[in-house]
């Protein structure tokens, strides 16, 4: 995931790649989230904390969560605590 050299990180692909797709999703909103993937949606989904977007799917947070890939899964909790960090709010407002 995050890996440290010289004092400045380095994302994994998996990570890169799913921190640039929470926060497309984070400025775009529904409509940008839409359009991703199933599993990128759960995983965006599940970063940001929208709850409602999951219920868009018919999907619960165990489901969403059951779907995830390890990899995933693993970031998810970098992810948010950047985001988090960045001073996003990640509070659900769907």
């Amino acid at each position: 995931m995050v890996r440290w050299d010289n004092g400045a990180p380095r994302l994994s692909p998996t990570l890169r790649l799913y921190l640039e797709l929470a926060l497309d999703a984070l400025h775009g909103g529904f409509a940008t989230w839409s359009v991703l993937s199933t599993d990128e949606r759960i995983a965006v989904a599940l970063a940001l904390n929208r709850h409602g977007w999951l219920s868009s799917m018919n999907c619960t947070m165990a489901q969403a969560i059951e779907r995830m890939s390890p990899d995933w899964l693993a970031c998810l909790p970098v992810v948010e605590g950047i985001l988090q960090e960045s001073g996003y709010d990640l509070q659900d407002r769907t």
